[in-house]
């Protein structure tokens, strides 16, 4: 393989990653403008916050804590307000994604609001 091979099979892969990682990112994003009503988000916080802590910063930016995920510091949370993605990411979560995507082995429902009903 010569370099002029080499080089346009590593942009080539450069591209078809970037297509990808883009194609994942709009897929997972939500899209809180498509929806006036309650929106439902997965905000991920730092494993280490309490759910007092948690839940009080959803409720100071606007939402409503619907039920935790697998993982205690994942919370699905409904909001209507306009910049509650903003606000949420102000108030120190790391990520903010649709709850709605496929292969949701992360969002599966592991509510505290429910008595002993496994899924």
């Amino acid at each position: 393989m010569t370099l002029k091979d080499g080089l346009s099979l590593l942009a080539s892969v450069v591209v078809l990653l970037s297509l990808v990682g883009m194609f994942a990112y709009a897929s997972i994003y939500p899209k809180q403008e498509l929806d006036k009503d309650f929106t439902q988000y997965a905000v991920v916080f730092s494993p280490g916050m309490s759910d007092l802590e948690i839940f009080d910063k959803i409720m100071r930016s606007g939402g409503r804590p619907i039920r935790h995920a697998t993982f205690d510091f994942i919370v699905i949370v409904a909001s209507d307000q306009p910049n509650f993605i903003k606000s949420i990411k102000e108030a120190s979560a790391i990520f903010v994604f649709s709850p709605i995507i496929k292969g949701g082995c992360l969002i599966q429902n592991k509510s505290r609001f429910r008595k002993n009903k496994e899924i």
